[in-house]
C-alpha cells in the first residue's frame, strides 16, 4: 500500500494505520513531510497529525475500529 502512488500519502498512512500494517524507513520519511508520526516497536503508526490539522490518528481510534468491526462482523 505504502507504494501505491494513485493514492496521496494521507490517504495510504490512513489505511496503514486501519488495517495496523508496518511501516518501511522510506515511507516513514514521506510521511513526516505531511506530519508528525509516532511509531511502536512494530514499526506500526500509533499517532499521525497532519500538519494541517485535519487528519489526527490514534491507537484509541484504532482500538475502537477494530472493536466495531468485530461487532459488526459477528
Amino acid at each position: 500500500m505504502a507504494k501505491l502512488e494513485e493514492y496521496s500519502i494521507v490517504e495510504r498512512v490512513r489505511v496503514i494505520f486501519g488495517f495496523a500494517g508496518k511501516v518501511s524507513n522510506d515511507f516513514l520519511k514521506q510521511i513526516r513531510r505531511e506530519g508528525i508520526v509516532e511509531l511502536d516497536k512494530k514499526k506500526q503508526i500509533c499517532k499521525f497529525s497532519s500538519h494541517d490539522g485535519k487528519i489526527l490518528l490514534n491507537s484509541d481510534i484504532r482500538q475502537a475500529l477494530q472493536t466495531l468491526l468485530s461487532v459488526v462482523s459477528n
